[in-house]
């Protein structure tokens, strides 16, 4: 996993490929279990495949975030992680994006 601060309040998370995204976001949630204070945004160029261990831990990172009136934004799905959120029936559950310069003004437009 690759983290990069893009502002005070902006986290960008470069997953890396399954096994290790679920432990990836297992990680973040650890770093945000008493507060989340960033809005955090998330590629997903690396994923092909997501297990169910990883979107339940990316929903209970929704959760967090969301509690904390923070966002969390993915971007750079492939096809079929798409299409697994879909069958899970949780692709309404996240705000996806294009690409980085669309999560970055989704944050700014949030702000205003």
């Amino acid at each position: 996993m690759i983290t990069r601060k893009l502002s005070e309040h902006t986290l960008l998370v470069i997953l890396t490929e399954e096994p290790g995204a679920c432990q990836d976001i297992a990680a973040i949630n650890e770093m945000t279990a008493d507060k989340c204070d960033v809005d955090i945004i998330i590629d997903l160029s690396r994923v092909e495949m997501l297990a169910s261990s990883t979107v339940s831990n990316l929903l209970l990172l929704r959760d967090r975030t969301r509690a904390d009136r923070r966002k969390l934004i993915l971007y750079n799905l492939a096809f079929a992680t798409k299409c697994i959120l879909t069958t899970l029936g949780v692709h309404d559950a996240f705000q996806i994006v294009d690409d980085k310069a669309d999560a970055l003004s989704s944050i700014m437009t949030s702000m205003n």
